[in-house]
């Protein structure tokens, strides 16, 4: 699934959270940046525990430090390197 920025990103897990496995976040969205939504889905007990792994081009280490402390799982900068991205999803799918 897909969403064009943080308020629809929102709904999609609300409306089918039973079937979201993991999110793959962007901080720079519009109207409901990444960390915002980080924050709403951490203290919402249905999405607390939803692994969500930060994919973005800020390479801002207070971005990587800010993320984690929200409870982001994993942190990749972009371009991806799909190697790293397909071991850590092993890990969180398994």
């Amino acid at each position: 699934m897909e969403a064009g920025n943080g308020e629809i990103a929102l709904e999609v897990i609300q409306d089918v959270q039973n079937s979201v496995d993991l999110v793959l976040l962007d901080l720079s969205m519009p109207r409901l940046n990444g960390q915002e939504f980080l924050d709403i889905i951490r203290n919402n007990p249905v999405t607390e525990k939803l692994p969500v792994f930060v994919v973005t081009t800020s390479t801002d280490n207070s971005d990587l430090v800010n993320s984690v402390l929200k409870g982001a799982d994993a942190y990749f900068t972009k371009p991806l390197d799909f190697d790293k991205l397909n071991e850590k999803l092993d890990l969180y799918l398994s």
